[in-house]
């Protein structure tokens, strides 16, 4: 049984011909700023959904024991870890330290003076544990609570929300398929309509591009054909599966295009109300 993908193709291409991305709507350092204040938490959440896939594929104990897997396995194993190398310890814009890609656009931020405290606050709080396994799970769900904690925007807070609902599954065939066809598959044309509407220079903001040029580079590549294998193994061809995931993937790129829907209303919003001032 092959992969639907009708569905997924149609929600792409909307996805490609979003306004906030083809569409010009990003034209100075303000727009972009706003852009990645909310979009730095699709980044930091696209990381729960590889190491999920990771802890699957390559669960780790203190003590090793070999693990007797199958050649398709071995591979789906490889594959993960190569994503994984990349995404955590990558090279910087200068070709010579490691840095994660996380860390990388958290840096791009600063240097065209985006705010990152609500981000920091985030990762501070998380890795201090403030946040019960219970409450860290409520946080997901309530929405109110989404609304009010203030450790993100709203919506960036519906986006996660989403991420961590597929998640939370357990289901591997479920977090594949968002990760390939809601992430991976869909980071290199969204980048480069976002690379071309941008009226900054690589002399401008050369961590922004660098991220966006690294991250196309490498999806198109590399670990977008890696995550559909992914998905492809995980299925086996079953049809129950092979539904739920498709299913996933669906949802996923429609929290994304409801994500791009909210930002451009907040960059419109803002030009509208510099005109009137």
């Amino acid at each position: 049984m092959k992969f639907p993908l009708e569905r997924i193709n149609a929600l792409q291409m909307k996805l490609n011909n979003h306004k906030l991305i083809a569409g010009g709507l990003i034209e100075n350092i303000q727009d972009l700023q706003i852009f990645m204040e909310h979009h730095v938490f699709a980044v930091w959440d696209f990381m729960s959904l590889i190491k999920f896939l990771q802890n699957h594929f390559c669960p780790s104990t203190h003590c090793w024991v070999p693990r007797h897997r199958s050649k398709k396995e071995n591979r789906c194993s490889r594959l993960i870890n190569e994503i994984i190398l990349a995404e955590e310890t990558d090279y910087d814009v200068n070709g010579k330290d490691i840095v994660s890609h996380f860390e990388l656009y958290c840096d791009a931020m600063e240097e065209i003076g985006a705010n990152v405290n609500q981000i920091n606050n985030w990762i501070s709080t998380l890795s201090q544990g403030k946040l019960s396994a219970a409450s860290y799970s409520n946080f997901y769900v309530n929405k109110s609570t989404f609304k009010n904690s203030g450790f993100m925007p709203v919506a960036s807070a519906k986006f996660v929300k989403g991420t961590f609902s597929h998640i939370e599954t357990g289901k591997p065939n479920i977090v594949a398929a968002v990760f390939a066809f809601g992430r991976e598959n869909v980071i290199p044309d969204m980048f480069m309509g976002l690379l071309s509407q941008l009226n900054l220079s690589e002399i401008d903001c050369p961590k922004f591009h660098y991220y966006l040029s690294r991250h196309i580079e490498i999806d198109a590549d590399e670990h977008g054909p890696a995550s559909l294998e992914l998905v492809e193994y995980v299925c086996n061809q079953q049809p129950e599966l092979i539904t739920e995931a498709e299913n996933a993937a669906v949802c996923a790129i429609e929290s994304r295009l409801e994500f791009w829907d909210n930002l451009a209303f907040i960059i419109e919003e803002k030009k509208l109300n510099l005109k009137a001032s």
